[in-house]
């Protein structure tokens, strides 16, 4: 009968053999350095990194056109259907739920189809607080009259949250995601065609970021000076140019400069005083007249340059917004398959780690098991390993968590809970059991993050390498959660372990380890 996983059982039963020679030929110290050296040799993967952060979109670089839509929005379909392939495979009542959610994601593609040559325009006004949002909306509803095919609707968005970007942590088996049927808000600046942003003097290092966002996502924006009546003249002359300077960082070619303008759309009051010749002083206030003709006529120039492919940038935008949305679910989807595959193998890497006397067939059993982790989790995510490169990134793998100190600290961690319990004569194997296993733990979650990273950026998979980089952040990401993680981990790995000594105590029962473990692998 065809092994099932060949890689992980000759790796277990290489380690089981090599237990048995060591036990009966009692192996000299150059024979433990040589399967070492057997070990360590396995293999060196040698990935290509890329570059950059795998979640950052780049600017747009040429002007959108339909044809881009078109294939977006297909990718969008696509997606969808690989998440109508995920959910088939539910039980009926969870089925259901996802059902529901897959036909409103259909319908939210199919109107960005539809919508993709409206003759409407959205203009979001949004900025810091108190710098003249609302007073702005109001005016230029009031007041908008140039003529123009496109029908123009003003409206006022809160400014993003940018620490709102970065994703969940992977370590809570039910991670919490947003719902795909959840209507856009008003605050979602992603719908409007074109922003104003708004500032009341010089750009701070928030609103800059907020701006340079913008310009990752290919958003088109013209930056205002709100309330520019109550700075004095000679301020007001020195911070329109600074602005113009601040903006031409953001510059990238092929796409306009934004404009920066300076306007007051609710000018304050102007006081008067008045001396008449019989000593009496007679105060009153003027109100000026909104002083936005430079704003109009930017906003003039905008929309009838480019209405046509404001529309387009806007529709590319929503639409790889609802792909990642949709991917998300198919991610939360593949996760809930991918949790069984590694919470098995942490076990099995445990049980190898505790049933075994050398340290070095540790390793080599472990490089076997998290070879084939790596394998089946790239079957569920849909990126394909051999078994050869999944052996070979294993021991890459292994080599960064020896680099990063994650072994002492989860040795150091586990010894202090054991002691804890109370646990004495087989203390030392539970040590090395459960810190194989949460190691594994590790690496497994780690890899299914960037994995998902990789769906979520959209990155042809012809292209995709192994970001060493990119895992060991996670690791590193991970490794901080072990206070809520580890203390659960001891207590399976005693319910486990508990009524079984490792090799280095007295032996309760003389089964070979590794036809145990083969058989634990093969089922």
């Amino acid at each position: 009968m065809e092994l099932k996983r060949p890689l992980l059982i000759g790796g277990l039963g290489l380690s089981g053999s090599l237990w048995l020679l060591d036990t009966l030929a009692h192996s000299t110290a150059n024979g433990t350095a040589l399967l070492g050296a057997i070990a360590i040799g396995s293999g060196v993967w040698w990935w290509r990194q890329r570059t950059g952060s795998e979640l950052t979109q780049t600017a747009q670089t040429a002007p959108v056109n339909r044809d881009q839509v078109v294939q977006k929005l297909e990718r969008v379909a696509q997606t969808i259907a690989l998440w109508k392939q995920e959910a088939s495979t539910l039980e009926a009542s969870q089925a259901e739920v996802q059902t529901q959610a897959i036909e409103m994601a259909e319908q939210q593609r199919q109107q960005l189809l539809a919508g993709s040559d409206r003759q409407s325009l959205v203009i979001g006004i949004t900025g810091e607080q108190a710098t003249g949002k609302t007073a702005l909306v109001k005016h230029l509803q009031a007041s908008w009259s140039a003529p123009q095919p496109y029908q123009i609707d003003f409206q006022e968005f809160a400014l993003p949250d940018l620490a709102s970007e970065n994703h969940a942590s992977v370590e809570s088996d039910t991670q919490g995601l947003q719902d795909v049927t959840d209507q856009e808000t008003d605050q979602d600046l992603n719908r409007a065609d074109l922003v104003l942003f708004l500032t009341a003097g010089d750009l701070t290092d928030s609103d800059f970021q907020q701006l340079q966002k913008l310009a990752q996502q290919g958003q088109r924006f013209i930056l205002g000076l709100g309330k520019q009546d109550r700075l004095p003249p000679l301020e007001r002359a020195v911070i329109l140019p600074q602005l113009k300077a601040r903006l031409a960082q953001l510059h990238n070619d092929g796409v306009e400069s934004p404009a920066a303008v300076g306007f007051a759309a609710a000018p304050s009051p102007i006081k008067r005083r008045r001396h008449h010749s019989d000593g009496t002083l007679e105060e009153s206030q003027t109100q000026p007249e909104p002083d936005t003709a430079d704003l109009q006529i930017a906003l003039t120039q905008t929309v009838q340059r480019a209405a046509a492919r404001l529309v387009l940038e806007t529709t590319l935008r929503q639409g790889e917004q609802l792909r990642r949305t949709v991917q998300t679910q198919v991610n939360q989807l593949k996760r809930d398959r991918a949790l069984p595959i590694i919470t098995q193998y942490q076990w099995l890497t445990g049980a190898a780690a505790f049933a075994n006397p050398v340290p070095t067939l540790d390793l080599l059993a472990t490089a076997a098991i998290n070879g084939q982790l790596i394998v089946d989790l790239g079957e569920v995510y849909d990126c394909k390993f051999s078994l050869e490169q999944g052996k070979t990134a294993a021991a890459t793998l292994a080599g960064l968590v020896v680099k990063l100190g994650l072994v002492e600290l989860s040795t150091e961690a586990l010894s202090a809970l054991l002691k804890s319990n109370g646990i004495t004569y087989i203390a030392g194997g539970l040590v090395q059991g459960i810190s194989a296993a949460y190691l594994t733990r590790l690496a497994g979650l780690g890899l299914a993050d960037w994995f998902e990273a990789q769906t979520l950026a959209d990155a042809p998979q012809a292209e995709v390498t192994l970001s060493m980089d990119a895992v060991a952040q996670r690791l590193k990401d991970l490794l901080d959660q072990r206070g809520s993680v580890l203390p659960k981990l001891v207590q399976q790995g005693l319910k486990r372990w508990q009524a079984q000594p490792s090799a280095g105590n007295p032996p309760l029962s003389t089964a070979d380890p590794s036809v145990t473990l083969a058989a634990t692998a093969e089922s």
